[in-house]
């Protein structure tokens, strides 16, 4: 039994709210990116995610565009979800 890849990125979706988009002030998400399940998520498998920002764009109505490059990764440290994320936020002064 493995888990689709629309639950690995829920799982990535819970533990990316609870790490980061908590304290951003989150407009929306504008789009995943090159998602990749690189391998399977069984039962027994622990995920832990990290985010990488890659680049923010700032505009001039107070938004900023947030590129970031994730990962989901088991256990034994092996890769099983990679994707960049394009998310709009509101720009501090």
């Amino acid at each position: 039994m493995i888990a689709s890849g629309i639950h690995s990125l829920a799982i990535f979706q819970r533990l990316a709210v609870q790490g980061a988009f908590a304290d951003w002030q989150v407009i929306a998400g504008r789009r995943l990116v090159d998602v990749e399940f690189r391998r399977p998520v069984r039962p027994e498998d622990a995920l832990t995610g990290s985010m990488t920002i890659d680049d923010i764009v700032v505009d001039d109505r107070g938004r900023a565009l947030v590129i970031a490059a994730a990962a989901l990764v088991d256990q034994d440290e092996r890769t099983v979800l990679t994707t960049v994320i394009e998310v709009l936020v509101r720009a501090r002064p």
